[in-house]
């Protein structure tokens, strides 16, 4: 996937351990209405900077949207820690961004996956749709 994104001459090889941090933010503030839930967002999603990235070096974003029963509420942190995207991070300059889904009854949703389906509304497929706005407003917010 990255040679693909990166260019096959430009992908390094995955560091031993992450150097970099992973850090929570709050997923509500991104969100149109400012209630995440409302769309079976979670209300906080993770960010992992690599330390060059935090020095102020140019990095890439990588958008990593977990599958179903992979959200905070099912496995914690673990998709974002454990992934091994961030060791690629570490050694291609990425900065990698995290959303997370929740589980919602209402939009019968119970295994917190994206909206593959329309329960959020008939644009689900369409930039438009809710949760790609918010995702869309957190790349802005990183300035991508």
């Amino acid at each position: 996937m990255l040679r693909h994104w990166l260019g096959d001459r430009n992908v390094n090889p995955p560091a031993a351990t992450q150097t970099g941090t992973l850090s929570e933010y709050d997923q509500d503030r991104y969100t149109p209405g400012g209630w995440a839930q409302w769309y079976s967002l979670a209300s906080s999603g993770y960010l992992y900077t690599p330390a060059s990235c935090a020095a102020g070096e140019a990095c890439k974003l990588v958008v990593a949207l977990h599958g179903c029963l992979s959200d905070n509420t099912f496995v914690g942190d673990r998709f974002a820690r454990e992934s091994h995207l961030n060791e690629y991070a570490d050694t291609n300059h990425l900065v990698i961004l995290y959303p997370q889904t929740d589980i919602s009854l209402l939009r019968l949703n119970p295994q917190g996956c994206w909206d593959w389906w329309g329960y959020t509304g008939g644009d689900y497929a369409q930039k438009s749709a809710p949760q790609m706005r918010t995702i869309m407003n957190e790349v802005h917010a990183l300035g991508g």
